[in-house]
């Protein structure tokens, strides 16, 4: 093994589980490079209660919030720089302790090495409470000369914050006072109208502004991420203030929303003027509207029908490759959401597209049959998209079972979701759905059972499940939100700090109990949609239907 060529020894090493990888680094100097190499090469943090996969072959090392502060103490010099993206996947402001001292190490490794790294904070709440680690390290690096009249002027600042790939800010002051950094790709802002930043400081420094420096870290940018409407509309009228001329990025991240205050909503003349939309990779829109009255529910389906027509205009194409669009913090109103999805996404428009994410979770209230996505017009259109690789329907369990496929069978659709395989296995687990269903309503439908609780009951296999009784409806209800609970991590910041565009660094949690429950639903009609969709799209390998995944 020590003669192994390093191809080798890196399929030697991706074909072990974490341990063995552990014991292989001891062996020789070779080995070690190659473990470590994959083992701190992405980190990702997430909460103690999140159901960690046993699968040994991941692409990322995950680590509890528990065991950050061990983690921090192994940090050296020596395997530090096998780091090159760490990224923080909890939901806690209990977690920004454990990130203040892992900034602090960070730091001190950045006063003996000028290893770059990505660092990606996706948890809001520790972001309010312990800021970014950009601007930690702005904070902290600032030293003050003081004379006897009581002035003082900056004397002398580090800049540490030139380490980093990735800038996260609540505030445009921040990145008008930031130093020029030839290693910052990407750019995310999430401006509150509300002060909701323990240590919120809005002048923090008393550097002024730099709009030389400003200019020139946006000229390189590649990464864009406006996380809220108000980022979105300062972030505008700084560019068009500074003359910053279109802006030639690889990956754009836009919230937009109609409404009376703080108005950012999505137009096409406007957008096009700073960004060059046609030449992004991935492009994701996170729209909503509460002015649908005054818009005649027109202003987001515009957007895509002004994009059309400028491209046909002007010859242009869209390289769009993925594109993710979130329905933002909007109580009921889907009317423009659904036209979207069900005739401009699925166009030839986007004919280069090989994914798509689709997220109608910020829906307070379940849309009914009237204003769910029509999954048959989508399966109709995939043709137009040849290229589509990846379809990701966060919880449609929720928001697209109103309207199935077309059955012969006269069918609802909670009938069509769980009753329509008649194998021995969908037999067995409606009977014990139904078994299930009957403690849960004995329990006040507390939910307070194990899914184990029939093994030891002896019941009958029945044909159906009966949803005009209250209990099954319930208990259907329950399954389907543990099956949207998988995506946990994407969808609790996805209406601030987070993006779907980043979904391979939010893991799914894995909960085995309900494995019976999601085969079933995949007999009764998953696995009919998943051949149609694929029918269509002949390069479709992958399809996730909000937790339950179909892959090629």
């Amino acid at each position: 093994m020590y003669d192994l060529p390093y191809n080798v020894l890196n399929k030697i090493v991706h074909y072990t589980d974490r341990n063995e990888q552990v014991a292989l680094a001891q062996l020789n100097l070779e080995l070690y490079h190659v473990v470590c190499s994959k083992l701190y090469q992405t980190i990702i943090v997430v909460d103690d209660d999140h159901k960690i996969s046993l699968i040994g072959n991941l692409s990322s090392t995950l680590i509890r919030i528990s065991d950050l502060a061990t983690f921090t103490g192994c940090l050296n010099t020596r395997n530090f720089q096998f780091v090159d993206k760490i990224i923080i996947n909890t939901h806690s402001a209990e977690a920004s302790a454990s990130l203040v001292g892992f900034f602090h190490r960070l730091a001190q490794l950045w006063n003996m090495t000028n290893h770059v790294i990505s660092f990606i904070n996706y948890d809001i709440l520790s972001l309010r409470v312990s800021d970014s680690l950009n601007n930690y390290l702005e904070l902290n690096s600032i030293q003050f000369a003081e004379y006897d009249d009581g002035d003082c002027i900056l004397a002398q600042k580090s800049r540490k914050i030139q380490n980093l790939r990735h800038w996260f800010m609540f505030h445009i002051q921040d990145l008008l006072v930031a130093p020029a950094s030839d290693n910052l790709q990407r750019l995310g802002l999430y401006v509150e109208s509300n002060n909701y930043q323990g240590n919120a400081d809005e002048g923090y420094t008393i550097e002024k502004p730099n709009y030389d420096n400003v200019r020139r870290n946006l000229s390189s940018l590649l990464e864009l991420f406006l996380h809220s409407a108000l980022a979105f509309v300062k972030f505008l009228d700084l560019i068009q203030d500074l003359r910053i001329p279109q802006l030639q990025l690889r990956r754009l991240s836009i919230t937009s929303t109609h409404r009376l205050r703080n108005d950012a909503m999505l137009n096409f003349q406007q957008i096009i003027r700073q960004f060059n939309l046609n030449n992004l990779e991935e492009l994701e829109l996170k729209v909503s509207c509460a002015r649908h009255h005054e818009c005649q529910d027109l202003c987001m389906v515009r957007f895509f029908s002004d994009w059309k027509t400028y491209n046909i205009i002007h010859g242009y194409k869209s390289n769009v490759r993925k594109l993710s669009l979130v329905h933002h913090k909007s109580l009921s109103e889907t009317v423009q959401f659904k036209r979207i999805v069900e005739e401009q996404i699925f166009d030839l428009h986007f004919s280069n597209i090989k994914e798509i994410y689709l997220n109608l979770s910020n829906t307070v209230r379940s849309p009914g049959p009237s204003l769910s996505i029509d999954v048959n017009k989508v399966i109709d259109r995939l043709t137009m998209v040849p290229e589509l690789e990846a379809l990701h329907i966060s919880s449609y369990m929720s928001e697209w079972i109103w309207t199935p496929p077309h059955h012969s069978e006269l069918l609802t659709y909670l009938d069509t979701l769980a009753n329509r395989c008649k194998c021995h296995e969908c037999q067995m687990t409606r009977a014990s759905f139904v078994k299930l269903a009957e403690l849960d309503k004995a329990k006040n439908y507390s939910h307070k059972l194990s899914f184990e609780d029939t093994s030891t009951r002896p019941f009958s296999p029945d044909s159906s499940i009966d949803f005009m009784r209250v209990e099954n409806y319930k208990f259907l209800q329950y399954v389907c939100g543990i099956i949207r609970l998988q995506e946990l991590i994407m969808e609790r910041n996805i209406t601030s700090s987070g993006t779907m565009l980043d979904m391979e660094y939010m893991p799914e949690s894995q909960t085995c109990e309900i494995e019976p429950f999601k085969t079933l639903i995949q007999h009764s009609c998953l696995n009919e949609i998943h051949e149609l969709m694929t029918s269509r799209a002949c390069q479709l390998r992958k399809v996730n239907f909000g937790g339950i995944i179909f892959c090629k």
